[in-house]
């Protein structure tokens, strides 16, 4: 529909200013100049520039660029005193076509450590919401083998109740709740409780955070109690 020529004719268009090349079908795309940016090289970008057809070319052909060397980063991001460790993610023939290899290698290995004790204070970063989705079931599968019930075994932080006075007008004391796996936060979590999510992770109500990138991006909270962090994906 790009190269086609108009079918319907308004009284706004000045046809003073359109080429003649471009009222025939089929030339149009040949004088276009199509300008196109991809992170990786795939067939559906280099069909935009180099059709199956060799006829079907731009006149003025095509220019192809791409990094000749890339260094890395990870001299830049060294900070010290504090520890990095990266994981490289193989395919793993076992798994199904339709299976995601991170989430498998995530479940298999980096959630049986997120289940132990030790692993409380560890917030677990995830780029995209549908990521974020298939990790939030694999948290609230595991809250539901210790055991949690109800909205906390979902990731729900805790909901504070209002102290009970004694026989003797005294305030009896709050019993703190049990120690959840997780809570999480996305860009679609209410504000109260984003914060209700914070406090527990930060007194320790909650071992783990799970939150997204993009929440974090828009928001730039101060996620306080912090001890290991834990990037699901680059």
């Amino acid at each position: 529909a790009v190269n086609r020529k108009p079918l319907n004719i308004r009284e706004e268009m000045d046809f003073g200013r359109i080429r003649n090349y471009f009222l025939v079908d089929g030339l149009a795309r040949r004088f276009r100049q199509t300008l196109v940016f991809s992170q990786y090289a795939s067939p559906f970008a280099n069909a935009l520039s180099v059709p199956a057809n060799s006829s079907r070319l731009n006149m003025a052909g095509f220019v192809s660029l791409r990094p000749a060397q890339y260094e890395g980063a990870l001299t830049d991001v060294a900070v010290p005193g504090i520890a990095h460790k990266f994981v490289r993610v193989d395919e793993d023939e076992d798994l199904d076509g339709d299976a995601d290899p991170r989430l498998r290698y995530f479940e298999r290995n980096v959630m049986k450590a997120l289940r132990r004790p030790e692993a409380a204070h560890t917030c677990v970063v995830v780029p995209s919401y549908l990521d974020f989705v298939s990790v939030r079931n694999l948290f609230r599968k595991a809250a539901a083998a210790r055991g949690e019930t109800g909205l906390r075994a979902k990731g729900h932080p805790h909901k504070g109740m209002a102290r009970r006075r004694g026989p003797d007008g005294s305030r009896a004391n709050k019993r703190e709740p049990d120690q959840a796996l997780f809570v999480c936060i996305s860009e679609y979590t209410d504000f109260t409780e984003v914060r209700r999510a914070r406090s527990d992770f930060f007194v320790g109500r909650a071992r783990v955070l799970l939150l997204t990138e993009r929440f974090y991006f828009y928001n730039r909270f101060r996620i306080r109690g912090i001890h290991r962090l834990v990037f699901y994906a680059p």
